[in-house]
């Protein structure tokens, strides 16, 4: 498997800021603590945050040390761990691209220094690198434009397997239960389907962008199933995750005051009906 959350309204506590959002184009949201957010150029990224694109859209998120990490339509982008030094650099890093697309430029990291991207079936060790990942629940894939990674087999209990490196222009792909396949060249459907912003040259938006910091609108709570979507699709950092979003989110209709929608209400004639029983039976006594 590739190996990337209730109060009025949702405040978590502050994290360091790690990236900041310089592209926004179409419909996305913001996964933060147990809130769901509107996802908008000018904020900041960090960690435990999770990208969540709708049909059509695209966010490109540009990290403090120099990374570009750009989130295509459809897709989730989980920022599990982002540690860096004094100067800005990684000391360690972990994203996992849940379902999608990823294009990633990732700096270049000194040998003691770790940056990994998890996907379903694989997870990239990846070290001053460019190149584009697509992950759906069953296989994972890369297409490798600059640099070298290694390629290695996660399984459903998030053991790592084989290892394989990877170089410029090479494409590699694991299916969920086989060995991975490495070629020459990308797949014909892998390109037709890779979106096309991808496949022109990354730009750097963060000089140009006008605000920074911008507060992040809440939408509604973060669900039950918001979380567990996530948890499944990401068996090496379950423990993590379930930290992250406080054991998992309630249901929405608790922001509202209402029950979990596990528990139903009963109508006033069932609780009417239960009463009277109560009583009976009391009465027998």
């Amino acid at each position: 498997m590739l190996c990337i959350v209730i109060a009025l309204l949702p405040q978590p506590v502050r994290a360091a800021v790690v990236g900041v959002v310089t592209v926004a184009e179409g419909e996305s949201h913001l996964i933060r603590g147990s809130g769901y957010f509107k996802l908008e150029k000018g904020i900041d990224l960090e960690e435990g945050d999770v990208i969540h694109t709708k049909d059509a859209a695209t966010v490109q998120a540009e990290m403090r040390d120099g990374s570009i990490f750009e989130v295509g339509p459809a897709s989730e982008f989980y920022i599990n761990e982002y540690r860096l030094r004094d100067d800005r650099s990684v000391e360690s890093a972990a994203v996992s691209l849940v379902k999608g697309w990823l294009r990633f430029v990732a700096a270049k990291l000194r040998p003691s220094r770790r940056y990994e991207i998890n996907l379903s079936v694989a997870t990239i060790g990846i070290r001053g690198t460019e190149g584009v990942v697509s992950v759906d629940a069953d296989s994972s894939s890369l297409l490798l434009n600059q640099g070298e990674v290694e390629f290695i087999e996660v399984n459903q209990a998030g053991e790592l397997g084989v290892a394989g490196l990877v170089q410029p222009g090479e494409f590699i792909r694991r299916d969920r239960g086989k060995p991975f396949s490495k070629h020459r060249t990308a797949s014909k459907s892998f390109l037709a389907k890779m979106p096309g912003r991808f496949k022109t040259r990354p730009k750097r938006y963060k000089s140009t962008l006008l605000r920074r910091g911008v507060k992040p609108k809440f939408v509604r709570a973060a669900s039950r199933k918001d979380v567990e979507r996530i948890l499944r699709s990401n068996p090496r950092v379950g423990k993590k995750l379930k930290a992250t979003f406080g054991g998992g989110a309630r249901d929405i209709d608790q922001k509202r005051g209402g029950e979990p929608s596990s528990k139903k209400k009963q109508s006033p004639q069932k609780r009417g009906a239960a009463k009277h029983k109560r009583k009976s039976s009391g009465s027998k006594k």
